[in-house]
């Protein structure tokens, strides 16, 4: 009889096998035209798998991994590289910016530092209208704007503004920025209306805010259903 190796991980080897078989499902499309399986999207193993979330299936990785090694992950992927060796690891398996909002960033381009920023809300309120509209559509005024970004409850701060004095802020401060630069986010349309921009590929205004507003329901913090704008 064969005996079991002691110390031997149970539960890692039921985690291996359900990701295998899940990917091996992935794959399993065949060419109709010859009957055999496509070769485009072959089975990882010993490598991360990632999903829109960004979660990795073997996270277990990192706590072997050095704080400097981890902060240099996390600026691979535009993530913040503050707080203790617990809070990196947290920061690398949860939800990760989209490569859309990578690429930008990397092009020294201006683009929201974080999916919880009243600039986001603001591209988002946006693209929720702007996403069924064809080039007529003359945008949204400042007043609507507000409101929808704020009803979408996804900024940590409040449009109202914060601080006083020199340190003053509130939301539509940050329009100027979206509205700046080689490739805009934002552009004013006539009459004073706003619009995303579209030039630009998956860079533009409209791709980043489509993009923006995956990365918030990767967060669970996006209440545009509530809103009745899904």
């Amino acid at each position: 009889m064969r005996t079991i190796p002691a110390g031997t991980d149970f539960s890692r080897i039921a985690k291996d096998r359900q990701l295998n078989k899940a990917a091996s499902q992935s794959v399993s499309a065949t060419d109709t035209s010859t009957g055999r399986r496509s070769p485009s999207s072959p089975v990882l193993k010993d490598k991360p798998i990632t999903n829109l979330k960004g979660n990795v299936a073997n996270a277990s990785q990192y706590n072997s991994w050095k704080i400097v090694q981890l902060k240099e992950e996390c600026d691979k992927f535009g993530l913040s590289k503050t707080g203790n060796k617990e809070t990196l690891i947290k920061r690398l398996i949860g939800p990760r910016p989209p490569e859309a909002w990578l690429k930008r960033k990397r092009s020294n381009l201006y683009i929201p530092s974080r999916h919880d920023t009243c600039a986001s809300a603001i591209l988002i309120a946006i693209w929720l209208h702007q996403r069924n509209k064809d080039d007529s559509w003359k945008g949204l005024e400042k007043e609507e704007i507000i409101t929808l970004a704020e009803s979408l409850e996804i900024s940590k701060d409040p449009f109202t503004g914060t601080g006083k004095g020199a340190y003053s802020y509130d939301g539509w401060s940050c329009m100027g920025p979206l509205r700046e630069g080689q490739c805009p986010l934002v552009f004013r349309h006539k009459g004073g209306s706003f619009k995303l921009t579209t030039v630009g590929g998956d860079i533009s205004g409209f791709q980043i805010a489509a993009a923006m507003h995956e990365w918030c329901h990767a967060h669970n913090q996006c209440r545009c259903r509530e809103a009745g704008q899904c």
